[in-house]
């Protein structure tokens, strides 16, 4: 029996003092994220040898502008600005791979409602993660997208930017997806963990336990996803705060031990 997480948490929003302090966080996040696109550009065009730091370092940094969209949708982006949070996700969004923020939100809502069954435009009955990620890609990117990315690599690389476009933006976008999908999409809702964990528990989730430093680094908590089906208005760091409450916690090795690919 999964035990209840207790529902007088008290989410930063419902206290204005420290919603403006997580909004203050999560803005200051967001612009360190922002700038270092063009930062880690400038540095690998002078010195390419700097790939080896920008392409673990961007991948966090998308990684941390698709969690802020994410916290958009939720209205904890900016707690006591949800409209101005809706816009600032599409900001965020966009930047990532020119995902649509809308259509992001659209099928997010969708995925809470209906999560684990054939409505929840997220879920994947077989648990094999290449054809996951192909519906996945599909459902969340616009048609354009992929080509205009495309044709701004081709411009940027008959100009002699090549290695730069490459060490701060393509090379971390893929680290950073491979990163968010594996963790934050497939394996918490894997049908096998689930299964073995949760098999009749409302949320339809696990948390990937990757440790408190860990799941902070790696993906900003949205490895603990058991607790954000049970509480979606926790932002990313309350996530952290009260991961002691996650219930279903399964280790990493445990987790890739039923990755099927194919």
């Amino acid at each position: 029996m999964v035990p209840r997480v207790p529902m007088n948490l008290n989410p930063m929003s419902d206290e204005p003092s420290r919603a403006w302090r997580l909004a203050l966080l999560n803005m200051t996040l967001g612009a360190v994220f922002l700038a270092a696109i063009p930062a880690a550009f400038v540095l690998v065009h002078a010195h390419p040898w700097a790939m080896i730091v920008t392409i673990p370092v961007n991948a966090c940094c998308f990684t941390g502008l698709f969690i802020l969209a994410h916290e958009a949708i939720h209205g904890t982006l900016l707690p006591e600005s949800p409209r101005v949070g809706h816009v600032l996700g599409r900001v965020f969004a966009s930047v990532y791979a020119l995902v649509d923020y809308d259509l992001l939100r659209a099928n997010h809502a969708r995925h809470h409602r209906h999560v684990g069954t054939t409505d929840d435009p997220d879920y994947d009955a077989e648990g094999r993660i290449l054809m996951h990620a192909a519906r996945f890609m599909r459902r969340y990117l616009r048609w354009y997208s992929i080509p205009v990315l495309a044709l701004a690599g081709h411009a940027l690389g008959q100009r002699g930017f090549s290695l730069a476009m490459i060490g701060a933006y393509v090379a971390p976008v893929l680290l950073s997806t491979a990163v968010v999908f594996t963790v934050g999409i497939h394996l918490v809702h894997h049908p096998v963990l689930v299964a073995k964990y949760a098999p009749n528990d409302d949320q339809r989730a696990v948390c990937i336990d990757f440790g408190r430093v860990g799941s902070m680094l790696l993906i900003l908590n949205f490895n603990t996803h058991w607790l954000h089906h049970a509480q979606p208005r926790l932002s990313w760091w309350e996530l952290g705060v009260h991961r002691d409450l996650e219930p279903i916690r399964v280790t990493p090795l445990e987790a890739w031990r039923v990755l099927r690919w194919l």
